[in-house]
């Protein structure tokens, strides 16, 4: 585990691309989750109202 953390610490320092790759990974991640959150809220509204 500890070796991995050091891995990913130097590739993080060393690569742009890679934390360019890890931001789009964390906001998609986010995005989808909201949107999943969203359309079973909306679902639920949308049974309650009809």
């Amino acid at each position: 585990m500890e070796q991995l953390t050091m891995k990913i610490r130097s590739l993080w320092d060393r690569s742009d691309a890679f934390r360019l790759v890890c931001c789009i990974g964390m906001t998609a991640a986010v995005c989808l989750t909201f949107f999943g959150l969203g359309t079973r809220i909306g679902e639920y509204f949308f049974h309650i109202f009809n």
